[in-house]
């Protein structure tokens, strides 16, 4: 691996560098395929569910007189609360614990998926990094926070 400190700042060789590293030194690229496989899943669970599920749910409600009227709006809030619930503990919560639990190899682990999804969706993740970035700049942001991390915390 062909690591340098350089005024600072930490100096990567993409072709020899662990994935890991390279995702900290992309990670505008990183948090864009990271939020593409959110927003993916989550909008293809939510097509499939409000198709498939809702619909029945909403049948046997409507078994109900009183609830009867309110039938379809309730299957489908049922499925949409269900989806977000089981959404953010499998898919946010019970993640990030076991990445605060096993900080020292998490990255090292995850990386090699990430970076093989990111390159899977490289023209997504393109135009969404050439989008924000301009934003990001015109709110005074700079693109590598000044929060520096250290090759260690990477594993």
């Amino acid at each position: 691996m062909i690591v340098a400190l350089l005024l600072g700042t930490l100096v990567l060789s993409p072709m020899a560098t662990p994935p890991a590293l390279r995702l900290i030194a992309h990670r505008d690229r990183f948090l864009a395929a990271v939020q593409v496989r959110s927003i993916l899943v989550g909008t293809l669970a939510s097509a499939y569910s409000g198709a498939r599920i809702a619909e029945p749910i909403a049948d046997a409600l409507r078994g109900v007189p009183s609830l009867s009227p309110y039938a379809g709006a309730l299957g489908l809030a049922v499925v949409v609360s269900s989806l977000t619930y089981v959404s953010l503990v499998i898919g946010d919560l019970v993640p990030k614990r076991l990445a605060l639990a096993h900080a020292e190899n998490t990255p090292a682990r995850l990386a090699p998926p990430m970076e093989w999804f990111a390159r899977l969706i490289s023209p997504a993740v393109a135009i969404l990094t050439v989008t924000a970035n301009p934003l990001v700049r015109l709110i005074r942001v700079d693109r590598v926070t000044s929060q520096k991390l250290s090759v260690e915390e990477f594993g």
